[in-house]
């Protein structure tokens, strides 16, 4: 899944709404953050809109890149309407 992540990224790359970010859940110094957003496995996927609400969205869709584009654009365009 990780070239999916990084054209996923590279699609983005020149969005400011919209930052696409990975870490590994199981390294020491990123279990508080997991702790905090529930990461339990791999790969959990969230969106956390931009703005006041940091209020994380669990991504259950599909995991293809295509896939990962078409929900991040809606995402991200529903954010910034708020």
């Amino acid at each position: 899944m990780k070239p999916a992540y990084e054209n996923v990224a590279r699609a983005f790359a020149s969005e400011s709404n919209c930052v696409v970010a990975g870490m590994n859940a199981d390294e020491a110094e990123n279990k508080p953050i997991a702790s905090k957003y529930d990461v339990r496995s791999f790969p959990t996927i969230k969106f956390f809109p931009k703005g006041d609400d940091k209020t994380p969205i669990m991504y259950s869709q599909g995991r293809s890149e295509e896939q990962f584009i078409e929900v991040s654009l809606f995402l991200t365009i529903d954010a910034c309407a708020r």
